[in-house]
């Protein structure tokens, strides 16, 4: 996971768990836009792998359906395997990470820090640089094609 997700991750919702990001929840990983669906605006998006099924991910849906900061929810196939996806509001706070170069506030460094705990290994990074510069292109990958009952007959 990059540091700029990391960064989003600690801000994004107060409903997440650093434990939603480890294989217990078949996390796979967060993007900045999806080809598929291109929107406007800043997106942030987080795959999880749909077959994963266990009380963590129980756990993780429960918490995320009551949040309000999840703008849609939707599942999409990527090389014959399906990927459960969170699409999250991106505020106008946490908008201004996807530039290049940021400088973050102590508010949001303790968030980080709290987040990921003391031992993570990009706490002390955050902690002793004034501008972090960050890459936030990831796209999400192009879904399968899957024929329509149009295109059958």
């Amino acid at each position: 996971m990059s540091l700029f997700d990391k960064i989003i991750v600690s801000l994004i919702d107060p409903n997440l768990k650093s434990i939603d990001f480890t294989s217990l929840t078949g996390f796979i990983g967060c993007y900045t836009s999806d080809p598929d669906k291109p929107s406007d605006g800043k997106q942030f998006l987080i795959a999880f792998d749909d077959n994963v099924r266990n009380d963590y991910t129980k756990d993780l849906s429960i918490r995320l359906s009551k949040s309000l900061n999840v703008k849609n929810t939707y599942v999409k196939v990527i090389k014959t395997k399906p990927y459960y996806i969170y699409s999250f509001y991106v505020n106008p706070d946490i908008k201004k990470y996807y530039n290049t170069t940021i400088n973050m506030p102590t508010q949001h460094k303790m968030k980080f820090i709290k987040f990921w705990s003391e031992l993570d290994k990009d706490v002390e990074k955050i902690c002793s640089t004034v501008a972090i510069q960050l890459n936030n292109d990831e796209k999400l990958p192009l879904e399968d094609y899957r024929p329509s009952i149009l295109n059958i007959a």
